[in-house]
């Protein structure tokens, strides 16, 4: 085997057990009004899976957008390997938000600094 074809297969083993990594666990589904009201409560609804089929402690979602002041974290659930935890996150619109399209991150964290990031568009009317 070559120098360069050695080299290769490190890359592409890094690479796969990086991808290993941050599959360990998923967002089933992210429910919510995408239209909202400033000055409302408006709830999330965030199934998470154990897709890695191993026993995951202390999962817990974070709701955020800096455009309108709003950072929420759910309690921490432990999730069975294979199994999937539900959140229901009720969040509190700033009634001083104007109006428009506003991104929102659900961040999934657990373990040691192991984290997974998903965007959804929210409107203010």
């Amino acid at each position: 085997m070559s120098k360069k074809s050695i080299i290769m297969m490190l890359v592409l083993l890094v690479m796969a057990s990086s991808v290993m990594a941050e599959e360990k666990v998923g967002i089933r589904s992210i429910r919510f009004d995408e239209v909202a009201r400033a000055g409302t409560e408006l709830p999330f609804f965030v199934s998470v899976a154990d897709i890695y089929h191993r026993n995951l402690d202390d999962v817990h979602v974070t709701i955020d957008s800096p455009d309108i002041d709003i950072y929420m974290d759910s309690q921490a659930i432990d999730i069975r390997a294979g199994r999937a935890g539900s959140f229901i996150i009720p969040v509190d619109i700033p009634w001083y938000i104007p109006a428009g399209d506003y991104m929102i991150r659900f961040t999934i964290r657990y373990g040691d600094d192991e984290q997974r990031s998903y965007y959804r568009e929210l409107l203010i009317r």
